[in-house]
């Protein structure tokens, strides 16, 4: 995949909210995908993401993207439960100044509104370095990766992240390692409590404005008593959550292997392989924790 809770949201309690009950194991990919395939995808209890938004020639809706989405709902998916589109954002343009961050969640969200996808599902930002579209200074990137994170909370309570600690400490320049990369994540895990306490309105009203089943999900999370308790934050939003999702090629389904970086203390989601052939897709694979 060319892919924080501060109040670190349980994996299980995500899955079993949003995701079909048996739902542990997934696949991510960029190829078109078929109904029969995605109706294979779900007769075996697998999520899926798919890429919505690219880095392309300035960046914009990935078509394959919007076709796997349109066919996963003709298959059988539902808005809640599933479906992971993710955005990679234009590392380019924010040096160029020709895109800003709300442009590029706001592009992205027309991506997956023409498809069908409702505000209010989870959407991912893939956060690594690629060689042709590199990303700018560390500190124009924070900005921008905060920035969209802000604007993806005004339709939604959920956002997840996709990188690696390599990848995350190239692009921010957070790392354990030194006195100015823990600032780095001390700064950056500052902002996010901010943007907290900013979005929290807007989140509630936009949850309710664009309909009944997105709002119950956000709802369902919101007064759960397992997550309020274990995950209630200084700022008191603990129906706030940015997920981590993170690539390790050891064809292990677990987090046996998962060391915090940068302000993720724990893990949502791991691709664990880059080689799967399921349903007939070339794809990775991924897993994520059920109980």
């Amino acid at each position: 995949m060319k892919l924080l809770s501060f109040c670190f949201l349980s994996a299980a309690v995500l899955l079993l909210q949003l995701f079909p009950a048996r739902a542990a194991f997934g696949i991510d990919f960029i190829v078109p995908a078929s109904v029969s395939q995605m109706q294979c995808l779900l007769n075996n209890g697998m999520f899926y993401s798919t890429r919505v938004y690219h880095d392309g020639e300035g960046g914009g809706c990935d078509g394959i993207g919007g076709q796997n989405i349109e066919a996963g709902y003709a298959a059988g998916y539902n808005a809640g439960g599933g479906v992971l589109p993710y955005i990679f954002p234009n590392a380019p343009t924010m040096v160029s100044g020709t895109n800003t961050p709300e442009g590029e969640v706001q592009a992205a969200l027309w991506c997956t509104t023409a498809a069908g996808f409702p505000h209010g599902g989870i959407y991912w930002l893939d956060i690594e370095q690629d060689p042709y579209n590199p990303w700018p200074d560390c500190a124009t990137s924070s900005s921008y990766i905060l920035r969209m994170i802000a604007e993806l909370y005004n339709y939604g309570p959920i956002v997840g992240i996709y990188t690696s600690a390599y990848e995350w400490q190239q692009v921010t320049c957070q790392t354990e390692d030194t006195a100015l990369g823990r600032s780095h994540i001390a700064n950056f895990t500052s902002r996010l409590y901010e943007i907290a306490r900013e979005t929290q309105p807007a989140r509630e009203a936009n949850m309710k404005k664009h309909g009944p089943a997105q709002d119950v999900i956000s709802m369902r999370i919101a007064t759960n008593e397992t997550f309020r308790s274990l995950h209630a934050t200084p700022v008191g939003d603990s129906n706030l959550t940015v997920l981590l999702w993170y690539p390790h090629y050891d064809n292990n389904p677990s987090f046996s292997d998962f060391t915090p970086f940068g302000p993720f203390k724990s893990a949502f989601a791991k691709q664990y392989s880059d080689k799967c052939n399921t349903c007939g897709l070339s794809s990775d694979c991924d897993w994520s924790p059920i109980s």
